[in-house]
């Protein structure tokens, strides 16, 4: 038999038994350190808990962080809202990924983030968003950074 016979699989090499290929849709390890940050934030400023292995919530965030966004600009966009909504009943079951992290809206919601940003560095020459989230509510919202 000649070579051509053995086809295009005999040039394939094989891949270890129980090895999952990695996909391009699969995060690197970078990238999947980066949703599981983002994610943490979002569960500890919410009271929800979600997971970076939900694989809705780590595509969303997969495809900013492809996009262009950085892990802070979606830090920034989940304090943000965090800060805006959390008091709010009916505001408050928005911050969740789908929301915060979905095509329609999350250019808005970084545009208000760097927009607070901005006044937060004009006003008190802070950097922006980098400060704990009890020194970033007290600039925003003057109580002190007292959790309610």
């Amino acid at each position: 038999m000649s070579s051509l016979a053995a086809g295009p699989a005999a040039a394939q090499p094989r891949s270890s038994p129980g090895r999952k290929k990695a996909k391009p849709s699969d995060p690197t390890a970078s990238e999947a350190a980066s949703i599981a940050a983002i994610l943490g934030k979002l569960s500890e400023r919410s009271g929800r808990v979600y997971r970076p292995t939900t694989p809705t919530h780590a595509r969303l965030i997969l495809r900013l962080l492809r996009g262009g966004h950085s892990e802070m600009d979606l830090r920034k966009v989940v304090w943000d809202r965090a800060n805006e909504w959390a008091e709010d009943p009916k505001m408050d079951q928005y911050l969740r990924p789908a929301t915060l992290f979905g095509p329609e809206k999350f250019a808005d919601y970084l545009a208000q983030a760097l927009a607070a940003d901005a006044a937060l560095v004009k006003v008190n020459g802070h950097k922006p968003n980098v400060m704990p989230d009890s020194e970033f509510r007290l600039h925003l919202l003057g109580d002190g950074g007292r959790d309610r």
